[in-house]
């Protein structure tokens, strides 16, 4: 982008009243090729001024600009992407070729795109780069094909990635997948605050109660819901009231019904009454209720736990 600048204050200083694209990108194409008249050297009797040779210097800066052959059109003709049976055949080497070829382009697009845009000017065939990006995913899936064989081969597992269960920072289980991000740990803020290393915090414990109550909430009405359904169709087909367990799975399944486990230590929990917004957990203390496996005092509360309740047996 620092070339982009100078170029474009090169081309401002000169007060021109109106830049358009071609003449933009014209003044890029006549420092971006260089012609070199080599003449012929004493040492070499072959060399003959009839084949004279004019090499082209090409700065590698320039390589990310299109050639002004397709500036002058509005539409540019080009193929389509590689497909995954095609790279299949190809060695280790060809696709690592291929893959900073396509590399290459890429980045080439982007940056007319880019320029384009500045210009106010509309980019031409701009499906190119999704083509060309469909072609680099496409080579990763093949790369993934081949690392899963060989590992296969050489160890019997897969050598990939599994995903994590792990818990966020609001203190719910979710699944995590090790994967390669663009920002590092300490600039990415929203990692940060989703998958953080802290612990949450005690408050995360009032918020997991409540969570798991509305799952629960949504179970149970999802529930009543298929219940109502397979009712009126056992009724409408009374030789299936003997499979009523059949059909019910069958409707669970077929409406995405989904069991949320509630752990026993949560479901004995006390409700809110009506005036409350939220727990007191000092009353979850000394009622034993508060008994997260997790925390540090898990074992002291059940040791308290079991001598309260021999006390009220007494």
């Amino acid at each position: 982008m620092n070339l982009l600048k100078i170029i474009r204050w090169t081309i401002n200083s000169q007060k021109y009243s109106f830049i358009t694209v071609r003449s933009c990108l014209g003044s890029i194409r006549q420092i971006r090729w260089q012609t070199t008249d080599i003449p012929p050297t004493k040492e070499d009797p072959s060399a003959d001024v009839s084949t004279k040779v004019t090499p082209m210097k090409k700065s590698n800066l320039m390589e990310f600009f299109d050639t002004t052959d397709n500036l002058q059109e509005s539409k540019i003709i080009h193929g389509r992407w590689w497909y995954v049976d095609e790279l299949r055949l190809k060695s280790n080497e060809d696709l690592h070729k291929l893959w900073y070829v396509l590399l290459k382009e890429r980045n080439r697009l982007l940056t007319m795109e880019e320029e384009y845009r500045y210009q106010h000017e509309l980019f031409p065939s701009p499906e190119r780069i999704d083509k060309v990006e469909e072609s680099m995913r496409n080579i990763m899936s093949v790369i993934r094909e081949r690392d899963i064989a060989y590992n296969l081969l050489e160890t019997g597992k897969t050598g990939e990635q599994t995903p994590q269960i792990r818990e966020t920072s609001f203190g719910l289980l979710r699944y995590y997948q090790p994967k390669e991000r663009i920002l590092p740990f300490y600039k990415n803020r929203y990692y940060q605050l989703l998958w953080g290393k802290r612990k949450p915090g005690p408050w995360t414990n009032i918020f997991k109660r409540r969570y798991n109550e509305f799952q629960e909430h949504q179970e149970y009405q999802e529930t009543n819901r298929i219940k109502k359904i397979v009712a009126k169709i056992l009724q409408k087909y009374p030789h299936l009231r003997d499979d009523e367990g059949r059909v019910l799975e069958e409707y669970k399944k077929r409406y995405d019904f989904e069991h949320y486990h509630i752990p026993k230590r949560l479901a004995q929990r006390p409700k809110l009454r009506d005036h409350q917004t939220v727990w007191n957990e000092q009353e979850f203390i000394e009622n034993g209720t508060l008994d997260d496996p997790n925390s540090e005092d898990f074992e002291r509360l059940q040791q308290e736990k079991v001598v309260r309740m021999r006390r009220k047996k007494k």
